[in-house]
């Protein structure tokens, strides 16, 4: 990014808690005066509120910073053998800064019982569906599992188009107009595509945070992949979705799983 940007590894850490559903990236602010530090954290967890997610280099395809018509991988500033607590950035200019992060594939298998309990959290009704039709309701799950996550930052005054650009993310998250343009409670809408797709009636969660309280409305998206939602200027936001497809030629998993989430905010 030439001379815009200045990242550096303050170490991240990446715990991973099993049971854990949403993950998210978690900016110390989501608004900046250019040339302040940022503080980027990676979070996993349940009700909007989490702990580090733990790895390193390794379990991670890539971190994308996307400002001013510039695309960075800094993937590479990971360590391979160091934990710590967060990625932090420095943007030197104004404008709207899109932050994306792709893990590795994971594995997990859980009990049909536990298996089933998580599908129905997450409205995966198809995968539910498919297991019925097919007599697997008894069977263990035996899943893979991504995160790609994305978060939306305001450094200075400048609003630009770094908000709606495609980032080739599995599951990518796009607002269609300027989140950081609402003043007050107003319509935002959100395109959601899975592989470069409109993903359809697909369940969409949105999560508001402010002063600590947590609040949690499901969405569905339409035929065009896309779901509308009220939004206030204040606290924190998420929107987030799982979507799962059936493997049939994998010796290790029977479903891949992909979590999709996308974070900004208003202080």
């Amino acid at each position: 990014m030439k001379k815009k940007v200045l990242v550096f590894f303050s170490s991240v850490v990446f715990c991973l808690v099993l049971a854990a559903h949403e993950f998210w990236i978690q900016p110390q602010r989501f608004r900046y005066k250019a040339g302040q530090a940022v503080k980027l954290k990676f979070h996993v967890g349940e009700n909007f509120n989490g702990e580090n997610w733990s790895g390193n280099r390794s379990t991670v395809q890539q971190i994308h910073l996307y400002f001013n018509g510039y695309d960075d991988d800094i993937r590479n500033l990971l360590s391979e053998n160091t934990s710590g607590d967060s990625l932090t950035v420095q943007f030197f200019d104004e404008g709207t800064v899109t932050v994306t992060c792709l893990t590795e594939n994971k594995h997990i298998e859980l009990d049909a019982p536990e298996f089933l309990e998580y599908l129905k959290e997450d409205s995966l009704t198809e995968t539910i569906a498919y297991r019925e039709e097919h007599g697997e309701s008894d069977s263990i799950g035996r899943e893979l599992y991504q995160r790609n996550v994305k978060s939306i930052i305001q450094v200075g005054t400048k609003l630009d188009s770094g908000y709606n650009r495609e980032t080739g993310l599995p599951v990518d998250i796009i607002p269609l107009s300027h989140p950081y343009l609402i003043k007050k409670t107003q319509r935002l809408s959100a395109k959601v595509l899975f592989e470069g797709k409109p993903l359809i009636n697909q369940t969409i969660k949105l999560w508001s945070k402010t002063n600590g309280h947590t609040e949690m409305k499901s969405l569905i998206t339409d035929e065009n992949g896309i779901v509308e939602m009220d939004v206030k200027p204040i606290g924190q936001w998420m929107l987030s979705t799982v979507k799962m497809i059936r493997l049939e030629n994998d010796s290790t998993a029977n479903w891949q799983s992909y979590w999709g989430s996308l974070t900004w905010g208003y202080f």
